[in-house]
């Protein structure tokens, strides 16, 4: 079946079926992408930390940091920027952001992000939990993400970020960061991502627009493509969206290419415009949370339903 008729019977399925509800979720982290500064940031042993331009959606009227690890390399990250905020225990939170390791670097430099909790609540004192992500790949800006359930005692959560090398390593290295976010999850009523929810997924409140999923756990793969519509009426729009999933999140990238011709190889040009989250609550049912890098506020979310049945194996 061709892709455009694919698409006709998604529309006209989409035109079909009924209604669903979700919940937004709000970034707790200020100055998330580093628009103009470094605002809000704490750098507490005054280490190597400067706003850049270099913004990972390309986007001119915003920028990234980029952090230094200065010295003799230790084995260790060298932590410099964080903010803390107020969590509950017993709670999960979504988090994670862009990261990208310039490529004139050594294969052991690693940008990293850390969530670390604590039963204090300005977070002081021992920590209860270190989580952290990170990534190697040089010269490609790379989302990381990731979740956790709060300690029952935590009260204060700091994200951290910075960058490490192994020892051995004297000169400095860099890694740059922009779209961190630190956001409040559930930790019932979501099924785990698997192969089983790809396929087509729409809001019943809005026909005629929605997603096309394919998920592959082998290489933690998580791609749609998202039709839909701009602010004009009757002109369609198509993005996509991509990234990596862990247990009953997917925290993914929204991008727009642009620059193609029908059945010809024009060069396209493809540009991160936003972030993403997808969670399921079963087989058929589901979520999208999504903001925009040039818009300001709370995410907007999507309720999700599957067009066609569950595939079989698929376990609520």
């Amino acid at each position: 079946m061709t892709n455009s008729r694919c698409f006709r019977m998604w529309i006209a399925l989409a035109s079909m079926c009924g209604s669903g509800a979700a919940l937004a979720q709000t970034n707790l982290i200020e100055n998330p992408g580093f628009d103009v500064d470094l605002a809000n940031w704490n750098n507490p042993q005054s280490r190597t930390a400067v706003w850049n331009d270099f913004d990972a959606s390309g986007s001119p009227a915003s920028g990234a940091v980029l952090i230094s690890n200065v010295g003799p390399g230790s084995n260790t990250t060298q932590l410099v920027l964080d903010q803390c905020v107020g969590v509950n225990g017993s709670t999960v939170y979504n988090w994670g952001g862009q990261v990208r390791v310039p490529s004139w670097q050594p294969q052991s430099v690693e940008a990293r992000i850390f969530l670390i909790t604590y039963g204090s609540g300005d977070c002081t004192g021992d920590a209860l939990q270190i989580e952290s992500e990170g990534t190697g790949r040089l010269d490609e800006w790379e989302l990381e993400s990731s979740s956790l359930q709060t300690d029952s005692n935590a009260a204060s959560a700091k994200l951290a970020i910075g960058v490490y090398k192994n020892t051995g390593v004297d000169s400095d290295v860099s890694g740059l960061f922009d779209n961190l976010y630190l956001r409040r999850g559930d930790a019932t009523g979501f099924r785990i991502i698997d192969e089983h929810l790809s396929g087509s997924w729409f809001d019943p409140t809005k026909p005629g627009q929605g997603f096309f999923l394919d998920i592959s756990p082998q290489i933690n793969l998580f791609f749609g493509g998202w039709f839909t519509w701009t602010l004009v009426p009757g002109q369609y729009d198509w993005m996509t969206v991509q990234g990596g999933f862990n247990a009953d999140v997917a925290e993914v990238m929204i991008y727009r290419s642009s620059g193609g011709v029908f059945n010809d190889p024009a060069t396209v040009t493809t540009s991160a415009i936003g972030t993403a989250q997808f969670r399921f609550t079963s087989c058929t049912t589901g979520q999208v949370s999504f903001a925009m890098f040039n818009a300001r506020g709370a995410a907007t979310v999507i309720p999700l339903q599957r067009i066609a049945p569950a595939f079989n194996g698929c376990v609520d």
